[in-house]
C-alpha cells in the first residue's frame, strides 16, 4: 500500500518538476559565507544554481534569486554588510532574498537595520529552546511532507528567534520554537517589489553534511528544495496562485518521500 501511494506520489511529484523545469531560472547563491552547498536542493527544485563572490549592485543585476547561508556565528558575511544598500535596492525592485543565518543578534552588525525592509524587528540569539521547531503554516508548500518533529534534534536546530509582534507588517510566520508561538525562526514578507525569507535555523549545517540523522536528511531533501522551489515561485513580485501552490507543495513532498524511502 505504501509502495501504491509512493509511486502515486513520485508521478505527480514528476508532473509538477516538469512543469519547474520549465520555467527553471538561474538561482544565485552567495559563496564563501559558510560551508553550504546549495547546488543539490536548488537543482532538485528544478532551477540552475549559480555561485556569487560578491553583492555589489554590478552582480546583483540580472539576478531574480539570492540564497545566503550564514555560517558565522559572530557576525553577518562582509559581502552583505558592506552591500546592504546595493542589496535593499535589488529586493525593492524585485529580487528574492532568502537569509539562513547562524547570527541571530541586533549586536555589532545590526540586522534591524541590514536586512531590507527589517527595521524595528528584534532579533534573538538563545539557544535555550533550539531543537525543537513546530510548524505555524501547515498548509504552506515550504513545509510540505514536513511535521512537528521533522526538524527536531538538530543540536541547534535554530540559533534564536524574531520576537512575533515585531515582524515586518504582512510578514507571514512559518515556523517558529516549539511551544513558544511568538519565537518565530522561519518567515517572510514582501519589501517593495520584492520577497525577503529569513531564518534563524543554520541551513548551511546541514547542507555542509553536519548533523545528525533525523533531521538532516529533512533539512536537505525536503525543506531546502521546498524553499528553493517556493522562493523561485516568488521571483517577480507575486505569489504563486492557490491550486500552483497546492499542486507544488504535493509533487514536493512526493520528492521528499522518494528520497527517503530509497534511503531505507
Amino acid at each position: 500500500m505504501i509502495s501504491k501511494l509512493l509511486r502515486g506520489w513520485a508521478a505527480a511529484a514528476a508532473m509538477v518538476l516538469a512543469s519547474a523545469s520549465a520555467h527553471a531560472i538561474p538561482f544565485h547563491y552567495l559563496t564563501g559565507a559558510g560551508d553550504a552547498d546549495p547546488t543539490a536542493p536548488i537543482t532538485a527544485a528544478g532551477h540552475t544554481p549559480v555561485g556569487l563572490a560578491d553583492l555589489t549592485a554590478g552582480d546583483l543585476a540580472g539576478v531574480s534569486v539570492l540564497w545566503i547561508t550564514n555560517g558565522d556565528n559572530g557576525g553577518l558575511p562582509a559581502a552583505f554588510v558592506g552591500n546592504a544598500a546595493a542589496v535593499a535596492a535589488w529586493v525593492s525592485a524585485g529580487g528574492v532574498l532568502s537569509f539562513h543565518d547562524r547570527y541571530v543578534s541586533d549586536g555589532s552588525d545590526d540586522l534591524a537595520s541590514l536586512l531590507p525592509g527589517a527595521a524595528g524587528a528584534v532579533f534573538v540569539r538563545d539557544f535555550a529552546n533550539d531543537a525543537d521547531i513546530d510548524i505555524l503554516a501547515p498548509l504552506h508548500p515550504v513545509v510540505a511532507g514536513l511535521d512537528d518533529t521533522s526538524l527536531d534534534g538538530g543540536t541547534s536546530s535554530s540559533h534564536g528567534y524574531v520576537e512575533l509582534a515585531t515582524l515586518p507588517a504582512g510578514a507571514t510566520a512559518v515556523l517558529n520554537r516549539g511551544g513558544a508561538i511568538d519565537e518565530i525562526v522561519d518567515f517572510y514578507y514582501a519589501f517593495g517589489a520584492g520577497w525577503v525569507y529569513y531564518s534563524t535555523m543554520p541551513l548551511d549545517y546541514y547542507l555542509g553534511g553536519s548533523g545528525g540523522n533525523p533531521p538532516q536528511d529533512n533539512y536537505t531533501d525536503i525543506y531546502a528544495v521546498n524553499e528553493a522551489a517556493f522562493q523561485a515561485s516568488l521571483a517577480g513580485g507575486s505569489v504563486p496562485e492557490p491550486a500552483t501552490t497546492a499542486l507544488l507543495a504535493l509533487g514536493l513532498a512526493a520528492f521528499g518521500l522518494r528520497r527517503r524511502a530509497r534511503r531505507v
